[in-house]
């Protein structure tokens, strides 16, 4: 799901993929195009290469300043789990996305964690995030 303030922004045009849809906006109060991005990543491991190819198109083939956000379901850190955490090929190439597009990882307020199993002895991660583009 993407909201857009209409009366900050005009929408140009939605793409959508798989896993995310890019609203591509007008902000009319610095006159520049930005793009939205929400992302749902795939929580079984079989999707999460399609997953971070179409988060790597995005970054490579978007000329504009970008948010991205949403539930990535991929954990970039052991400090992003209360538990044992063991690093992954999906970890690595999330991580590799993120440095070679130069994204900034946006710090939580408020708490580590965005996700819980909900168990008497909780399973704590961190899956939610917000991306933003270096420009």
């Amino acid at each position: 799901m993407c909201g857009v303030n209409l009366d900050r922004f005009e929408v140009i045009k939605f793409i959508e993929g798989q896993f995310s849809v890019n609203a591509i906006v007008n902000d009319k109060k610095e006159k520049r195009l930005i793009s939205l991005v929400t992302v749902y990543g795939p929580a079984h491991e079989d999707k999460r290469e399609a997953f971070l190819s179409e988060l790597a198109q995005i970054c490579s083939s978007n000329k504009n300043p970008m948010i991205l956000g949403g539930d990535f379901n991929i954990l970039r850190f052991s400090s992003e789990k209360n538990k044992n955490f063991i690093k992954n090929k999906a970890t690595d190439m999330f991580n590799w996305v993120i440095i070679s597009y130069e994204l900034r990882d946006l710090p939580l307020n408020g708490g580590a964690y965005t996700w819980s199993n909900n168990q008497r002895v909780p399973t704590l991660e961190r899956l939610d995030r917000v991306l933003i583009s270096e420009s």
